[in-house]
C-alpha cells in the first residue's frame, strides 16, 4: 500500500506557503511591467479611437462641402401655392416671374354606350389604338410620330366588356380601360395615360361582322373624331385632350403636361388650377445649406483639435502627459491638416481661401466661423465659393460639359480639340423615291430594319394616301420606335425627309450605332432598298494636347487630366475652348482624410501598430505564465526533496533520542537494583 504524503507533513515545513510567496515575488516585477505597458497601450488605443472618430466626422463634413449641391441652391416662393408650385434647381437664375394659367393640360377620355353587364358578349375583331392631334377646324387627325399605334385582337376568349378591358390594360397601349357603372348599366371607359393635345385618342376597328363603323359588334368601340356619330364615332368623348396654356411674364406658352420644365431653365412649374390673376414666383439664392456645411466643417475640425489635445497635452500639475504625447503619427496628421486649412486656391477670381468665407484660426488652434462673411462672399461670387470647396471643371465653350472627374485628375487648364464629331448610324435612302402623294397599301406596307444590332421585327405601315413626305416620315418613325425589341434595348431613331430622300438615323451615338435594311415590301417604295448605310462615329479629339478616348459623345482624358470626362455637343470639329479644372479645399481635405484613414494610411498604420502591441503584450503574459508554471514546478520539486531529507533526519534524530533515552533508563534501573 502506497504511503500518503503531503508537502511539509514529514518535516513540518509549510511548503505550499513558501512556494506561493516565492512565486508572488517572482511574478511581481514582470507582471507590473506588463500591466503598465498594457494600460498605456489601451489608453493610446482609446485616444486614437477618439481622434479617428473625429477625423471621420471631418471627412464627412469635407465631402458635404465638396458636393456641388451644397452651393448655389435656390428657393422658390409662390404668392398663391394653390395655383401652382415651383421647384428650383441650383442652375436657376434668381429673379421674379409672373404666371397666368388659362387652361390645364388634360388627357383624352372616351366612354362607350351602356351595357347590361360587364360579361355581355360584344363582338370580335381587332382594336387599333392611335394617338395624334385633332384639328376640329380642318377636321384632320395628325398621328403622333413619337407614339406608335397598338393593335389588340379580340376573339372568343375576351369578347366581353371585362375581357376587352383586361386585353387593353395588358397591351401597354398607353390607355387605361375601366368599367364604370352609371346606374343604368356598365360602360367601358378609355383613359389616355398622357395629357396633351398631341395625345388625342383614335380607335379604329376591324370588325369580324364585316362592318367596322356601325354601332353593332366590336364597332361599338370605334372612335374617329373626323367621323359622324354612329358611323365610326361610337364612343362619347367625356374629356378632350388638350395642352396647358399659360403666360410667363406675358409670353404665351403651351405644355402637353401640367408639369412644365422647359419654360425657364432650372425651374419646374406644376400647374394646379386656372388662375384669375397673375401669380408671382420669386427665385432666390438659398445660402442655408452652404452656411450649415461650412459651420459643420468648423465644428468637425474643432472636435479633432479637442481630441488631439486631450491625447497629447501635458498636465503641469500632475506632471503627466497624455497617452499620445509626442506621437509622430498624430503630429504629422495635424500638420497636414493645418497646412491645407491655411492654403488658398489660385485663379478663382473671388473667394480663394477659408478666411475669405469667414473661417479663421484662433490662438488655441481651433477655427471660428463668421456667417456674415460667407453670406457676403456668396452674394459677390457664389460660383467662386463653390469652386473653393469642390472639384470642378469649367468649360469655356457651351458645347462642352464636364460630366465627371476622378481622384487622379490634376488641377490645370486643358485645351479641348475635336477631330471627329460624334454621330449616330444612318440609313440614307436613294433619291429615286417616288413623288407625293404616295399610297401605302397591302403591297408595299412591310418593313424590317436592324437598329444598333437589334432587329425591329416585321413592321406594318398604316395603309392610306400620304399627302407629304413629312407625314410618311412621322409614320415611319412611329412604327420603328414602337417595336417592342427596340424599346427593350433602349434604341430609337429619328426619321426625316431631306429634300428628295428619306434618312433614318439612330439616336445612339458612336461606332456601335448602325441602321440597316433587313427586308420588307416598303423598301422600294421608300427608296430604302438602294440606300446607303453609314456607321456612327465616336467623338475623337485631344484634351490638354493628349489624345483622349471617345465613346459616343463622351471624351475621356488621359495624362494629367486623367479621368476627366467631357460631353461633346453640337456639330463641327476644331478647337472647343478649354476646361479649367481645380480641386477645392473641401475635395482636397476629403482626399487627405481618405489617405490618412486608409488601412495603410498614417492613422491606419498607427492603429494597426497599437493592435500589434496589444497582441505582443498578450503573448508576453502567456510566456510569463508558462515560465512561472515551470518555475513553480521546479520549486516544488526542490522543496519536496528538502522535505524528504528533513523528514529522514528527523526520524534518525527521533530514533537516536529514543535509544539514548532507553540507555539512560536502563542504567538507572541497574543502579537501583544494586
Amino acid at each position: 500500500m502506497a504511503a500518503i504524503s503531503s508537502p511539509g507533513l514529514g518535516s513540518g515545513l509549510d511548503v505550499n506557503n513558501l512556494v506561493s510567496q516565492l512565486m508572488a515575488a517572482e511574478r511581481k516585477a514582470p507582471t507590473a511591467r506588463l500591466d503598465s505597458a498594457s494600460t498605456l497601450n489601451d489608453a493610446r488605443i482609446s485616444a486614437l479611437g477618439k481622434i479617428t472618430s473625429a477625423l471621420d466626422k471631418l471627412q464627412t463634413a469635407a465631402g458635404t462641402l465638396a458636393s456641388p449641391n451644397t452651393f448655389q441652391t435656390k428657393t422658390a416662393t409662390v404668392s398663391d401655392p394653390s395655383a401652382l408650385s415651383v421647384t428650383a434647381a441650383r442652375t436657376a437664375a434668381a429673379g421674379s416671374y409672373t404666371v397666368e394659367v388659362s387652361q390645364l393640360a388634360r388627357a383624352d377620355k372616351l366612354a362607350s354606350a351602356s351595357f347590361n353587364t360587364a360579361f355581355e358578349t360584344v363582338g370580335t375583331g381587332t382594336l387599333t389604338i392611335s394617338f395624334g392631334t385633332w384639328n376640329s377646324g380642318s377636321s384632320t387627325f395628325t398621328p403622333n410620330a413619337t407614339k406608335p399605334s397598338t393593335s389588340i385582337v379580340i376573339d372568343a376568349t375576351n369578347n366581353t366588356l371585362s375581357g376587352i378591358r383586361d386585353a387593353i390594360n395588358a397591351a401597354g397601349a398607353g390607355v387605361t380601360a375601366s368599367i364604370v357603372g352609371d346606374g343604368s348599366g356598365q360602360r367601358l371607359v378609355f383613359s389616355g395615360s398622357e395629357s396633351g393635345a398631341a395625345n388625342a385618342l383614335k380607335i379604329s376597328v376591324s370588325d369580324n361582322d364585316g362592318n367596322s363603323t356601325d354601332a353593332g359588334g366590336l364597332s361599338q368601340f370605334a372612335f374617329d373624331p373626323a367621323a359622324t356619330a354612329g358611323s365610326g364615332r361610337n364612343l362619347t368623348q367625356t374629356v378632350s385632350a388638350q395642352d396647358a396654356k399659360f403666360k410667363l411674364d406675358g409670353l404665351s406658352l403651351t405644355s402637353s403636361t401640367n408639369l412644365v420644365g422647359s419654360a425657364v431653365s432650372g425651374l419646374t412649374l406644376n400647374l394646379r388650377t386656372v388662375t384669375s390673376s397673375p401669380v408671382t414666383v420669386d427665385i432666390a439664392r438659398d445660402d442655408s445649406a452652404a452656411a450649415k456645411a461650412v459651420s459643420g466643417l468648423v465644428d468637425a475640425y474643432n472636435e479633432v483639435v479637442s481630441a488631439v489635445k486631450s491625447a497629447s497635452s501635458f498636465d503641469s500639475e500632475s506632471k503627466k502627459g497624455g497617452p499620445l504625447i509626442g506621437d509622430a503619427s498624430v503630429l504629422s496628421v495635424m500638420g497636414r491638416l493645418r497646412g491645407l486649412m491655411t492654403s488658398s486656391i489660385a485663379g478663382l477670381g473671388g473667394a480663394s481661401s477659408l478666411k475669405a468665407v469667414g473661417v479663421s484660426f484662433q490662438k488655441d488652434g481651433t477655427l471660428s466661423f463668421d456667417s456674415s462673411t460667407l453670406a457676403d462672399a456668396l452674394s459677390s461670387n457664389a460660383d467662386s465659393v463653390a469652386r473653393l470647396f469642390g472639384a470642378t471643371g469649367k468649360a469655356s465653350d457651351s458645347r462642352v460639359s464636364v460630366v465627371v472627374s476622378s481622384s487622379t485628375t490634376k488641377t490645370g487648364n486643358y485645351a479641348v480639340d475635336i477631330t471627329t464629331e460624334p454621330a449616330g448610324g444612318l440609313l440614307t435612302g436613294a433619291v429615286t423615291a417616288p413623288a407625293f402623294p404616295l399610297t401605302i397599301d397591302g403591297t408595299n406596307n412591310g418593313l424590317s430594319l436592324l437598329i444598333d444590332g437589334t432587329a425591329t421585327g416585321a413592321l406594318t405601315l398604316t395603309q392610306g394616301s400620304y399627302a407629304s413626305a413629312d407625314d410618311l416620315a412621322h409614320e415611319l418613325q412611329s412604327r420603328i420606335n414602337g417595336a417592342s425589341a427596340l424599346k427593350t434595348a433602349g434604341a430609337a431613331v429619328t426619321v426625316s425627309w431631306n429634300t428628295d430622300h428619306f434618312e433614318i438615323r439612330s439616336n445612339r451615338y458612336g461606332a456601335a450605332s448602325t441602321v440597316s435594311l433587313a427586308s420588307g415590301s416598303a423598301a422600294t417604295a421608300l427608296g430604302l432598298d438602294a440606300g446607303t448605310v453609314t456607321a456612327g462615329t465616336d467623338v475623337a479629339g485631344t484634351i490638354g494636347g493628349v489624345a483622349a478616348t471617345g465613346s459616343g459623345r463622351i471624351l475621356t482624358a488621359s495624362g494629367d487630366a486623367d479621368g476627366l470626362r467631357l460631353l461633346i455637343s453640337g456639330a463641327g470639329t476644331g478647337a472647343r475652348g478649354s476646361v479649367d479644372f481645380k480641386r477645392g479645399l473641401g475635395d482636397q481635405l476629403k482626399s487627405l482624410l481618405d489617405d490618412v484613414l486608409a488601412d495603410d494610411g498614417t492613422i491606419g498604420r498607427r492603429s494597426s501598430g497599437l493592435s500589434d502591441e496589444s497582441a505582443r503584450i498578450a503573448k508576453q503574459r502567456t510566456a510569463l505564465d508558462d515560465r512561472m508554471t515551470e518555475l513553480e514546478t521546479r520549486y516544488r520539486t526542490q522543496f519536496t526533496r528538502l522535505d524528504s531529507v528533513m523528514a529522514s533526519l528527523k526520524a534518525t534524530s527521533d530514533f537516536l533520542t529514543s535509544q539514548l533515552n532507553a540507555m539512560t533508563n536502563s542504567g538507572s534501573s541497574s543502579s537501583s537494583s544494586n
